[in-house]
């Protein structure tokens, strides 16, 4: 996991394992991203917290995701999906590294 500049939060692993399930359940953060397995699950506004608390609590991955849930700039990409354009910006993409920062430093 990841705390990004704003205090929100990107879980690396998702709601199929303890890990990303118990975060889920347990914490009350904003999450913006949630990478797993089977896809890409993102939304600046933050994900839908109910949402992630169903899933977590079926463990299931982030493909079972209800992308009714999303904010208009949110997006769900699964591992199967083709030819997807992602709404971001080349520099954020380019200041990627710089906002990441490992929650134990």
């Amino acid at each position: 996991m990841y705390n990004l500049a704003l205090g929100a939060l990107l879980i690396l692993r998702f709601l199929d394992g303890d890990l990303g399930s118990n975060e889920i359940l347990l914490s009350s953060d904003k999450t913006v991203a949630v990478i797993d397995g089977s896809g890409v699950l993102a939304d600046p506004h933050g994900i839908n917290r109910e949402e992630l608390v169903r899933l977590a609590k079926l463990r299931v991955p982030v493909s079972h995701f209800n992308t009714a849930k999303l904010s208009k700039d949110g997006y769900l990409v699964k591992v199967e999906d083709q030819d997807v354009k992602l709404p971001c910006e080349l520099h954020q993409q380019s200041t990627a590294r710089s906002i990441l920062t490992p929650i134990s430093s």
